[in-house]
């Protein structure tokens, strides 16, 4: 178990090297990177070479390139415009996109293929901006600012919020439902989103400071 403060702590330090903080005009260079903060443990990334590469703390990952996190490892990807994702032991992300769309919008895509992650997402700004999580059974479109998402080994996805709101669908986007705080829904391999319940009491949480 991270200790909320450390957690805390960590993600606060994401926000101040975000693209926030950063002039507009020098925003397209930033769109492409995200930030990395180790909290524990080894990770890797596969770079968009195919290179295998240990990461360490504070390296810097662009769209197109995978983490894996070991069976010991925690850490956080801050990105650009300042939200984050803590990924858990053995878990594995492929950043799909994340750039600045037209007016000022963002756009996050991302594929989560095993493991578990926390999401803390900043206010969505534009009518076009973005963040999406996909799994091998589904896709988990942010309308709030925390939710989890675990992707067990057969690919049965779990999404549940702890605030705001995410719409679920299931891979080929046929069926789509609305996960509001407190509940969640479980996406089985082949299966459409099973209607949201309430979900049991977390035995952690994510503080942002």
């Amino acid at each position: 178990m991270v200790a909320i403060a450390t957690l805390g702590l960590v993600l606060a330090l994401g926000l101040s090297v975000s693209g926030l903080l950063v002039p507009a005009s020098q925003r397209a260079a930033l769109g492409a990177s995200i930030t990395v903060s180790l909290i524990s443990g080894q990770a890797s990334v596969v770079r968009l070479g195919g290179a295998i590469e240990t990461v360490p703390d504070g390296a810097v990952l662009h769209a197109g390139e995978t983490v894996r996190t070991g069976p010991d490892t925690r850490l956080v990807l801050t990105y650009f415009e300042g939200s984050t994702v803590e990924l858990e032991p053995s878990s594995e992300i492929t950043i799909d996109e994340a750039a600045f769309g037209e007016g000022g919008a963002t756009i996050i895509r991302m594929t989560q293929l095993a493991g578990h992650t926390w999401h803390v997402v900043t206010k969505l700004l534009g009518s076009g901006s973005r963040y999406e999580v996909r799994t091998p059974t589904s896709t988990a479109t942010v309308r709030g600012t925390q939710f989890e998402v675990d992707v067990a080994a057969a690919g049965d996805t779990r999404v549940s919020t702890t605030e705001g709101a995410v719409a679920t669908s299931d891979a080929s986007g046929t069926v789509e439902v609305v996960v509001t705080a407190g509940l969640e829904t479980t996406v089985k391999v082949g299966e459409s989103p099973a209607p949201p319940a309430p979900m049991p009491q977390p035995q952690r949480k994510v503080s942002v400071q």
